[in-house]
């Protein structure tokens, strides 16, 4: 305020710019998914292609860590990295060994990746990060051979064709 007034900045009455620095603690080890990609469509028996990215937020060097990929519950597959990961830095999982789904029914499941150990110890601290979700929705062939018979489509300068509805 200047004289019961409002100081002037930028030449419009009231723009007030204020920067407050925060300082934080920073966890010394702490692993957090960025995400987890999947086909969320895929035929029943096939094998899943999925993506995890794993960034290292503590402040300290990484040396190992397991992730165990769990579909509605159940054991799937573990992963046990032993690169060394650098604070900042992000690591990429994959279904590199091409395991196959168990024997799932058509239908929707769910994957799940957690973090169970980092060094060799189970996380205890900043956990709200240390899993991810996908959903899996499996279908089955409905018949031997399908093939499509008429596509039918518009374009951006002709939209709905009512004409072509009822020719077909």
């Amino acid at each position: 305020l200047q004289n019961g007034r409002l100081y002037t900045l930028s030449g419009v009455e009231g723009n007030l710019s204020l920067q407050a620095g925060v300082e934080k603690e920073f966890p010394t080890v702490d692993l957090a998914f960025n995400y987890l990609h999947t086909n969320s469509f895929m035929k029943k028996g096939s094998t899943p292609e999925f993506t995890a990215e794993i960034l290292n937020q503590g402040t300290e060097d990484i040396s190992n860590f397991t992730v165990k990929a769990t579909i509605d519950g159940n054991d799937w597959q573990t992963f046990n990295v032993n690169n060394t990961l650098k604070p900042g830095a992000t690591t990429t999982l994959t279904n590199s060994s091409n395991q196959a789904l168990p024997d799932l029914s058509a239908g929707r499941h769910t994957l799940k990746m957690q973090i169970t150990a980092i060094n060799g110890n189970a996380p205890t601290e900043y956990t709200s990060d240390d899993a991810a979700t996908a959903n899996l929705n499996l279908y089955e062939q409905t018949a031997e051979h399908q093939k499509q018979l008429v596509e039918q489509f518009t374009s951006w300068t002709c939209t709905f064709c009512p004409r072509g509805s009822t020719f077909l």
